[in-house]
C-alpha cells in the first residue's frame, strides 16, 4: 500500500510507503481530554516523556524544532522547507514548509485534496471522518482523519512555528489516532532567530528585463510581458524516490492543473505542462524539478497570462540552480522601483 499526502504551502509532499499490520490494531486509543483555559483538546493525555520511556519513542531534532517518535527517520530539506518520515514500526512524518498556518477554509481544502490523493493510493473509497482544533506546543492547530473502506487511517495535524507551516502525518489502521496524539503532544517548536526565511536555497540568472514582484520575501520575478518566474523548492520524502513520483502531487496541491503527469526531459531538468486558474481564467503554466546534489529538490514555476508563450520564462528557469548553504542568492531589481 502506499499513502500519498499532500502538504501545505507549494505543496510539499510525502509518500508513505509501509503497510500497515494486522497486529497493530490492537494498540491503544487515545481518548481526547479538554485543555483548561484554551477552548481546544491537547493533543493527547500522557506526557511525552512518559511516552517515550514506555514506548522507545526518541526525540528527532530537526530544523527549528523537534519531535519524539520511533524509528529512524530519513530528513531532507533545510531549515526553510523539508521532511522527516518513517515507515516503521508505522508510518509517521512531520514536514514544514515556509509560510503561515493557512485559514481553516484553506485547511479543508487542503485536507480535500490529500483525501483524494488517499483515495488514488489506497485504492478504496475514503472520506474525513472528523475534524477538530488541537492545540501544538502551545499554538493553535487544526486535525483532520482520514479514513477509507479498508481500514487505513490517516490523521493530518497543521499548525505553525517560526514562520512556516508545519504538519504532523501518522498512517495505520486502529492505531493512528493513539498514536497521532502522541507525536503531536510531543513536538515542539525552537525557531532560530537567525535563519533568514526568505532565503528559499534556488536561484535563477539576474537578467534584464527580469524583476523582483515586491522588495522582500521570497523572490518571485516578473517581466514586462506579466510572465512570472518563481523558484522555490519542493519537500521531498527522501533522497532515493524519483521526482516524477511526488513533485506531481505536490504541484496539483499548488493549485495547478497538469497536463499530462509524464514530464519531458529538458536540459536535464523535468518539464511539467499545466493551467492555473486565476479569476477565473486559465493561465498557462510550466513546472521545472530536478534533484539538487545534496537530496533537495529544486523547483521553479512560471505562468503567465491567458493565451501568452512561456518560453521566455522557461529559458529563464533552466538557468535555475541550488545554492550551497552559505552562499548569497543573485540582487534583483524590483519592480517599480
Amino acid at each position: 500500500m502506499r499513502y500519498a499526502i499532500r502538504a501545505a504551502a507549494l505543496g510539499a509532499v510525502v509518500l508513505f510507503t509501509g503497510c500497515p499490520t494486522p497486529q497493530r490494531e490492537d494498540s491503544e486509543r487515545a481518548a481526547a481530554s479538554s485543555g483548561p483555559g484554551t477552548g481546544m483538546p491537547p493533543a493527547g493525555e500522557a506526557s511525552a516523556s512518559s511516552l517515550a520511556a514506555a514506548e522507545g519513542f526518541a526525540r528527532v531534532e530537526l530544523p527549528g524544532l523537534s519531535i519524539e517518535g520511533p524509528g529512524r527517520p530519513s530528513i531532507t530539506g533545510d531549515y526553510g522547507a523539508g521532511a522527516a518520515q518513517v515507515t516503521t514500526p508505522f508510518e509517521w512524518a512531520v514536514t514544514w514548509q515556509r509560510g503561515d498556518l493557512p485559514p481553516l477554509e484553506a485547511l479543508r481544502s487542503i485536507a480535500n485534496a490529500m483525501l483524494g490523493a488517499f483515495q488514488t493510493s489506497t485504492t478504496s473509497p475514503g472520506r474525513i471522518a472528523g475534524t477538530r482544533p488541537v492545540e501544538v506546543a502551545g499554538k493553535s492547530g487544526h486535525e483532520f482523519e482520514l479514513v477509507n473502506g479498508i481500514g487505513n487511517t490517516l490523521v493530518a495535524t497543521f499548525t505553525a512555528c517560526g514562520g512556516r507551516t508545519i504538519q504532523i502525518l501518522v498512517g495505520g489502521r486502529a492505531e493512528a489516532r493513539a498514536n497521532s496524539d502522541k507525536l503531536v503532544a510531543s513536538f515542539r517548536c525552537t525557531p532560530d532567530p537567525h535563519k533568514d526565511l526568505d532565503r528559499v536555497g534556488v536561484a535563477v540568472e539576474a537578467r534584464p528585463g527580469w524583476k523582483r514582484t515586491k522588495p522582500s520575501g521570497p523572490p518571485m520575478l516578473v517581466n514586462e510581458r506579466e510572465i512570472v518566474v518563481n523558484p522555490t523548492t519542493v519537500a521531498a520524502p527522501d533522497t532515493r524516490t524519483p521526482i516524477e513520483d511526488f513533485v506531481p502531487t505536490a504541484v496539483r496541491a499548488a493549485g495547478f492543473t497538469l497536463e499530462s503527469e509524464r514530464p519531458t526531459d529538458k536540459k536535464g531538468r523535468k518539464l511539467w505542462r499545466a493551467s492555473l486558474s486565476m479569476n477565473g481564467k486559465n493561465h498557462p503554466a510550466a513546472i521545472l524539478a530536478w534533484r539538487c546534489e545534496d537530496g533537495r529538490v529544486g523547483a521553479v514555476y512560471v505562468f503567465g497570462e491567458p493565451g501568452s508563450s512561456l518560453d521566455e520564462g522557461i529559458d529563464l528557469a533552466l538557468t535555475a540552480r541550488c545554492l550551497a548553504p552559505d552562499e548569497a542568492p543573485p540582487t534583483y531589481p524590483v519592480k517599480g522601483l
